[in-house]
């Protein structure tokens, strides 16, 4: 995820904070539960690009997307203020408070079995990219068996309708 460093990019990320935090307002205020009304899939071991279209579309609905992807920056969770003094951040609470919903969101469209991979991430970033390393990983394994298996098949003394079936099979 990307971090504050200057004064200039504390501006930039407040300004990216708060046009989040417009849409995470609106998510709450309207009371909506994305969970019931936009994802109707749980993640599986077999259904992870299903899980992943419908989880994208509801979070890139409401303008959210920055927190699975890294994007948005996190803002420090303290500030000086104009006394001096070191002060909590709003934009942090509010980000973070987001942040947690995502969270939230993400892990109740998980089934019982893959919340055991997610064991220990903190952040919707974090989540997000250990399923999609989990499943990536599992789909570039999956890639090789299945070329193999089209390399290997061979039509020997079955009839062209056979093979053509055997060959269905394996895709």
């Amino acid at each position: 995820p990307i971090t504050p460093g200057n004064s200039s990019a504390n501006q930039n990320q407040s300004a990216s904070v708060d046009q989040n935090m417009s849409s995470a307002e609106s998510l709450v205020k309207t009371g909506i539960n994305p969970q019931t009304q936009l994802i109707t899939i749980h993640l599986e071991e077999n259904n992870y690009l299903l899980w992943k279209l419908q989880v994208e579309t509801a979070i890139q609905g409401y303008g959210l997307e920055g927190y699975i992807l890294g994007t948005i920056a996190i803002p420090p969770k303290f500030i000086t203020d104009a006394n001096n003094r070191v002060v909590s951040n709003d934009d942090y609470v509010k980000y973070h408070r987001q942040d947690r919903l995502i969270c939230a969101w993400l892990l109740s469209s998980i089934s019982e079995k893959i919340l055991s991979q997610v064991i220990g991430c903190k952040t919707a970033y974090d989540i997000w990219t250990t399923i999609e390393k989990s499943f990536n990983t599992q789909s570039s394994a999956k890639t090789v068996f299945y070329r193999n298996q089209l390399q290997t098949a061979r039509k020997g003394n079955l009839s062209m309708r056979e093979y053509l079936t055997k060959v269905k099979g394996i895709c």
